[in-house]
C-alpha cells in the first residue's frame, strides 16, 4: 500500500515531474536474486484493516441472500471461522484493540473536521464489527445446518458483555456518551433499548446534520429509518450544512462523492456511497424475498410469499456444496415505503434478476401514499434510474 501524494487528485496538479513509464528490456546476463531486504514478508494472507466489514464472511452471506446458493458459504466456512480467530488474537478482555503492526487501525473516520471531538473510539468501532459478525455467523450456522462450535456462541456472549460493560452507560442508556452515532451502533446490534432511541433522535432532531465518518453516516440513517424516524432520515439527507452535507459536495461541483466531507483528499470515492441503497429500500420501498419462482407482479397486491430457505444438510460429517446455479434467483417482491412525509413523491427503478423494477409513488391530500409498480420482463431494454 502506498499513501497517495498529497494534492495530486485535485485540477492544476503540478505533475511536471512525474516521467511516463518506459519499458525496460531484460538484461543479456542471467538474471540475479534481489539484494535490497524487501518492505515486508507476509508469509499467510490475513485481513488487514479489522475496522472494515470482512469479506470473507460478508461476501458469502450476501451471494447467498441474493441468489439462495450457498455453495461459498460451504467452500468458505473453514477461512471465515480462521477470521474470528484472527479478529480474537487482536483482542482484550473481549475488545478488539489492535491491528497488524504499523497498520491503521482507524476505526471509524473521516469525521467533519469541526466535529473531532465526537469521533468515536477505535476499539467501538472494531468491537461493533466483530460482534455484528459473530451474530452473522449465527445465520451462517443455521443456514448450513451446521452446529455453530460451542466456542463461538460463547465468544458472542463474551464480546457483547464486553462491549456493554465498556460502551454503554445503564443510568443514561447511550453508548460512548451518545457521541456521533454511537446510539445507532448498539441499536444495530440490538443492544440498548428505548432511551437510547429517544437520545438517537433528540440528537439529530436538535442538530440537524451529520457529524459522523463513512461508517457511522450509513448506520444513522438506517437505523433512524428502522426506528421509525424517516423524517429526519431525510432531513439529514438533504441538510445542506457547511460543514456535513452532500449538498455541501453538490454545490461545489461534485459529481460522484467526495472521500471527506470537506473535500480534501480524493474527490471520487464510495465511503460515503453506502447509504444510497436506502433510496431503494426505503425511499423506494423495495423488498425483494428469494422465490424458487418468476414472481407475479401485482400493482395492488405484491406477492410476498417466499418458502423457506433450504438447508445444506451434512454428508458423512462433511457439509457437501450444492452445485452452481446457471442462472439467478428469482424473487419475490414488495414495496413497504418509510414512513417519512419529507418527501411529497419518488420515482425510481432497480435492475434484479426478473428486469427492471420500477415503482412511483406520490402523497395524496388526505395524507395516503398512491404507489405503482411494475416489473418489466428481462432483456426488455430499460436503464436503471433514481
Amino acid at each position: 500500500m502506498r499513501k497517495e501524494l498529497e494534492g495530486w487528485q485535485y485540477p492544476g496538479a503540478d505533475l511536471s515531474g512525474w516521467k511516463p513509464a518506459q519499458p525496460v528490456h531484460a538484461p543479456e546476463t542471467l538474471l540475479e536474486e534481489q539484494t535490497c531486504p524487501p518492505d515486508r514478508v507476509i508469509r499467510k494472507l490475513y485481513p488487514i484493516l479489522i475496522g472494515e466489514h470482512d469479506g470473507r464472511k460478508m461476501v458469502p452471506l450476501a451471494w447467498a441472500k441474493i441468489y439462495g446458493d450457498d455453495s461459498l458459504l460451504v467452500q468458505g466456512y473453514d477461512a471465515i471461522l480462521r477470521w474470528f480467530d484472527y479478529m480474537d488474537a487482536h483482542s482484550e478482555k473481549g475488545l478488539v484493540v489492535r491491528e497488524e503492526e504499523g497498520g491503521w487501525c482507524l476505526g471509524d473516520w473521516c469525521f467533519p473536521a469541526s466535529e473531532e471531538k465526537e469521533q468515536l473510539p477505535e476499539a467501538f468501532i472494531n468491537t461493533f464489527y466483530y460482534l455484528h459478525g459473530l451474530q452473522e455467523m449465527m445465520q451462517i450456522s443455521e443456514k448450513m445446518n451446521n452446529k455453530l462450535p460451542i466456542r463461538f456462541a460463547e465468544r458472542e456472549k463474551n464480546v457483547k458483555n464486553a462491549f456493554l460493560d465498556a460502551y454503554f452507560d445503564p443510568e443514561t442508556g447511550d453508548f460512548c456518551e451518545g457521541r456521533a452515532a454511537g446510539n445507532a451502533y448498539g441499536l444495530a446490534l440490538g443492544l440498548g433499548d428505548e432511551r437510547t432511541k429517544k437520545h438517537l433522535v433528540e440528537k439529530y432532531e436538535a442538530l440537524g446534520r451529520f457529524d459522523t465518518g463513512i461508517f457511522g453516516t450509513s448506520m444513522l440513517l438506517e437505523q433512524l429509518f428502522s426506528i421509525g424516524a424517516g423524517d429526519l432520515a431525510v432531513r439529514l439527507l438533504t441538510n445542506d450544512s457547511e460543514a456535513a452535507s452532500f449538498a455541501h459536495m453538490k454545490r461545489n461541483g461534485a459529481t460522484t462523492l467526495w472521500e471527506r466531507w470537506d473535500g480534501r483528499e480524493s474527490h471520487n470515492h464510495p465511503m460515503f456511497g453506502a447509504c444510497v441503497r436506502l433510496l431503494f429500500t426505503q425511499i423506494l420501498g423495495i423488498r425483494m424475498i428469494p422465490a424458487p419462482q418468476p414472481p407475479v407482479v401485482n400493482s395492488t397486491q405484491p406477492d410476498v410469499t417466499a418458502p423457506p430457505a433450504q438447508a445444506l444438510k451434512p454428508l458423512n460429517g462433511e457439509l457437501q456444496p450444492p452445485a452452481v446455479p446457471g442462472f439467478a434467483q428469482h424473487f419475490s417482491y414488495e414495496i413497504r415505503l418509510s414512513s417519512q412525509r419529507q418527501l411529497t413523491w419518488a420515482k425510481g427503478s432497480i435492475q434484479t434478476p426478473d428486469g427492471i423494477l420500477s415503482v412511483s409513488w406520490e402523497l395524496l391530500e388526505n395524507g395516503e401514499k398512491q404507489v405503482e409498480w411494475s416489473l418489466a420482463p428481462a432483456g426488455e431494454d430499460k436503464v436503471p434510474t433514481m
